[in-house]
């Protein structure tokens, strides 16, 4: 066997020992980035949500309960604090493909829609090229 083969293999293994959560996200306090689709749910309680262009995956935070680890996540909710200014602000970007930033929170209440949801920074339309969901620096 080659030493690069088993360098390979060794590797590969580690990975399966830690599991794939390079790939996933964190919780609070935590920032991260989606990239997707910007959505607007109506009726008895009106919502929006992204709906990121890859589903994402979020790893369990031990010292909270809720905040468990889910995998194939296809649309996150989102949490304006700034109320109605914030939703008239982003309105145009409706059905828009956006980068939204902000902080991951698990489901918490009924009035949560999603598993996982975000605490909003902001949301710009989305750069080319951007279309993959991405923890921030």
């Amino acid at each position: 066997m080659s030493r690069r083969f088993a360098v390979v293999i060794i590797l590969a293994g580690f990975r399966l020992l830690l599991g794939a959560d390079g790939d996933c996200l964190r919780y609070e306090p935590a920032r991260v980035r989606l990239n997707g689709t910007l959505v607007s749910h109506q009726g008895l309680r009106g919502w929006w949500a992204v709906k990121p262009d890859n589903p994402i995956c979020t790893i369990k935070e031990p010292s909270d309960p809720a905040a468990v680890a889910y995998s194939g996540v296809s649309e996150v909710q989102l949490i304006l604090m700034g109320g109605q200014t914030d939703f008239d602000r982003y309105r145009l970007l409706l059905g828009r493909k956006v980068s939204v930033s902000g902080k991951l929170t698990p489901q918490v209440t009924a009035y949560h829609q999603t598993e996982v949801l975000i605490l909003v920074d902001g949301i710009e339309a989305a750069r080319a090229g951007s279309d993959a969901p991405t923890s921030a620096p």
